[in-house]
């Protein structure tokens, strides 16, 4: 008889001093029987703007009438340019061409649009000579200096202007009886690295 109430004296005082520790950790808020898993940070999302490396999955669009390559990345939109004569531009966006984003109105700081313009150059001009002969090809507005620029081993002209709410990054490049434009806007586009790398793709079929 002794010992069962030895037992029960001593179940009991086992439980409530169990209750009891339960009931301070919890009230001084250092810790719990049974803690918190401790969540490592979330991932950041990706930027937009991919290293040389990551090139290897995108497309490239060739123009066998305009003698030129040049590589996008796999989700962007293209928007190639008519059969027509020169002057004819291709579009590749970051957003949907058939959209009425950036149509209107400047193109938004969150995407980037490129275009790509074939234009006439008979008397075999280089960038600078051909921007003097056709200098409203230069947008009116608050140009930066002309920086001299590399493509496809051939010399060329980087723009950048900015004219109100609009703004844009020019890249002119001679080739023969032709010049190639290729435009970027906006300046302050998240994408605008991207651009760089689609410049550095670019290459003038021979």
């Amino acid at each position: 008889m002794i010992k069962k109430v030895v037992s029960i004296v001593f179940v009991t005082a086992l439980v409530l001093g169990t209750v009891l520790l339960f009931v301070r950790a919890s009230s001084s808020g250092q810790g719990s029987l049974w803690p918190t898993p401790t969540l490592s940070p979330s991932t950041p999302a990706p930027s937009g703007n991919r290293s040389p490396d990551s090139m290897s999955d995108w497309k490239t669009y060739t123009s066998e009438k305009y003698r030129y390559s040049i590589k996008y990345p796999p989700t962007w939109y293209i928007d190639p340019a008519p059969v027509g004569g020169l002057g004819g531009s291709t579009k590749i966006s970051s957003y949907d061409l058939e959209k009425e984003l950036g149509r209107g109105g400047p193109v938004l700081s969150n995407e980037l649009k490129v275009e790509v313009f074939v234009l006439e150059n008979p008397s075999h001009l280089d960038a600078t000579e051909w921007l003097k002969e056709n200098s409203r090809f230069l947008e009116t507005g608050a140009t930066e200096p002309r920086q001299t620029v590399v493509i496809d081993e051939l010399t060329g002209v980087r723009t950048r202007t900015k004219k109100g709410i609009y703004s844009d990054s020019s890249v002119f490049v001679p080739k023969g009886k032709r010049m190639y434009l290729i435009v970027a806007t906006p300046l302050d586009s998240k994408y605008l690295e991207v651009f760089d790398l689609m410049l550095g793709s670019l290459e003038l079929i021979r």
